[in-house]
């Protein structure tokens, strides 16, 4: 049966993120534990696949800690370029990214799987922050 437990963000000067709440998409494994199955997008220390353990009730879950790691990196993501947005899709789509979307097709949270070395998808992700003009930025969230 699927949840969504809820994670507590901080907000900075700039209200980012948005939301103080972000609910994730989780299985319910045993007890008060669940498995994601979602990309994070503003929640840090955490991937697509973790087990985590939260608090509460049918009514309402919020995370506690993570139990057991997937491996999976969780990487943030705005792009206002087509041309890379395009490329990372294509990269997505090469490597068996999960890739989730937002505001408009311009945000952006990624799962990598721990089969594709973080050396690769970092200098990637590098390469596509530093051509150009910067319409493209990066956060890892999570190295898996």
């Amino acid at each position: 049966m699927e949840f969504k437990v809820r994670w507590s963000l901080e907000q900075d000067e700039d209200e980012w993120p948005p939301y103080s709440v972000e609910s994730i998409w989780c299985v319910r494994m045993e007890g008060h534990h669940f498995k994601l199955i979602n990309v994070p997008y503003f929640a840090k220390d955490v991937a697509w696949g973790d087990v985590v353990s939260a608090n509460g009730d049918d009514e309402g879950w919020w995370f506690e800690r993570v139990v057991q790691r997937s491996g999976y990196a969780t990487v943030h993501i705005s792009s206002f370029d087509a041309e890379k947005t395009q490329r990372l899709l294509d990269w997505c789509k090469a490597n068996a990214g999960i890739l989730e979307t937002a505001f408009n097709g311009k945000y952006f949270a990624l799962g990598i799987p721990p089969a594709v070395a973080q050396a690769d998808w970092m200098a990637f992700l590098q390469g596509l922050e530093c051509s150009g003009e910067n319409a493209f930025e990066f956060e890892v969230a999570c190295h898996g």
